[in-house]
């Protein structure tokens, strides 16, 4: 999975860095500023959303402030707690100010939203024994809502 993904962003990349003339002159002709994507050097406090209080790693995030519906934060985490303890505490502490959509609690992803719209997504990656701890791997995607 995770190699399929890295093919998939150097394909993007390589995509992206090697436009022909015409599709380089027709991207001109469009806004693309929904799409300005800017990095996170470190965490970023998301609007209500829990912080897991376990021992956590920021590895990267990106930041997409206007992405169509709303700013958009991605951020990838490792801990060294297993996916089960990490689920089990989002979805506890997710429950009062966020309503979890039921269908999402099944496997590895946890969706929910919040009074103000808000969006909140979390997904585990990969977890495997590593010494006396676990590493798992996990984005959490939010995205808030646009004010009315």
């Amino acid at each position: 999975m995770r190699k399929n993904v890295i093919a998939l962003s150097l394909l993007f990349f390589a995509f992206t860095i090697f436009q022909t003339p015409a599709a380089e002159a027709a991207s001109k002709k469009h806004d693309n500023s929904n799409y300005d994507a800017h990095e996170l050097k470190a965490p970023m406090e998301l609007g209500g959303v829990p912080t897991y209080p376990g021992k956590t790693q920021f590895q990267a995030g990106v930041i997409t402030p206007n992405a169509v519906g709303g700013c958009t934060y991605n951020q990838r985490f490792i801990t060294e707690e297993d996916t089960n303890t990490l689920l089990g505490w989002y979805r506890q502490a997710l429950t009062g100010n966020w309503k979890v959509d039921p269908t999402s609690t099944a496997g590895t992803t946890i969706a929910a939203r919040d009074r103000d719209k808000n969006l909140f997504q979390l997904t585990v990656f990969s977890s495997y024994p590593s010494g006396k701890h676990f590493r798992t791997e996990y984005l959490i995607i939010f995205k808030a809502a646009k004010p009315e």
